[in-house]
């Protein structure tokens, strides 16, 4: 009987391991996709994406954030006052 109490509880710790695996491996993707599109959009509007700002964009894990930086695109007339912005998003 414990034998079977063994395996039940082995197989739950190995579910619950693996969703975890599953909803870190879907977050980091979509942390990715964000900061790419990004990316993609400052090169489009700004011409140049300096690597600094490349780097401080995958700092970033938080999609809501990263959200709102794809928005602030459309506001910033230049590459320095979305810089601005996302070195705010940075210290909060």
């Amino acid at each position: 009987m414990e034998s079977e109490l063994l395996k039940e509880w082995t197989a739950e710790e190995r579910k619950e391991a693996a969703e975890k695996a599953t909803k870190e491996a879907t977050e980091k993707a979509t942390y990715s996709t964000l900061q790419t599109n990004i990316h993609d959009l400052l090169e489009v509007k700004f011409n140049i994406v300096s690597e600094h700002i490349s780097a401080k964009l995958q700092k970033i894990q938080d999609a809501e954030v990263l959200r709102s930086l794809s928005k602030t695109i459309i506001k910033a007339d230049t590459i320095e006052e979305y810089e601005q912005h996302l070195d705010k998003a940075l210290h909060e």
